[in-house]
């Protein structure tokens, strides 16, 4: 393409639009030299447009989520495959002593008294042995 002169090519206008939004983003093509860097910016737009409406969702579902635990009155922990605590509800709060940001982080062994722990330890391995995803030990 380098080697093709510079004169008279059509310009044309490619219009693509986004299936998801609606955007319609605008190609003016003229030059085939050009081509290809007006694709990139083309594709980098459409994908730049969805990464957005992505984390959106995601974003939304997190916030519902969060708001579940914080309005339950049961005490809620998830933890991270680390067993590292990531959510924690102001039930949580009063039975284990640790406002919810101080426990996120910790390992959920930290907040089981020591009297509990053996048997927390065999409800958690039974929990991962079952392959389960839902630990409904208590």
């Amino acid at each position: 393409m380098g080697n093709l002169p510079r004169g008279n090519f059509a310009c044309h206008i490619l219009r693509a639009q986004d299936p998801d939004s609606g955007n319609v983003f605008g190609l003016a093509i003229g030059h085939p030299a050009d081509w290809v860097a007006q694709i990139i910016d083309l594709s980098v737009a459409l994908f730049a447009a969805r990464l957005r409406r992505t984390l959106a969702t995601q974003q939304a579902g997190r916030n519902r989520f969060a708001g579940i635990i914080r309005a339950t009155a049961n005490a809620m922990i998830s933890v991270d495959h680390n067993r590292r605590i990531v959510h924690s509800n102001e039930s949580a709060e009063a039975i284990f002593g640790y406002l919810a940001r101080e426990a996120i982080g910790l390992s959920l062994n930290e907040l089981i008294p020591e009297e509990h722990l053996d048997a927390h330890r065999g409800h958690m391995q039974g929990f991962v042995d079952s392959g389960s995803r839902e630990d409904s030990n208590g």
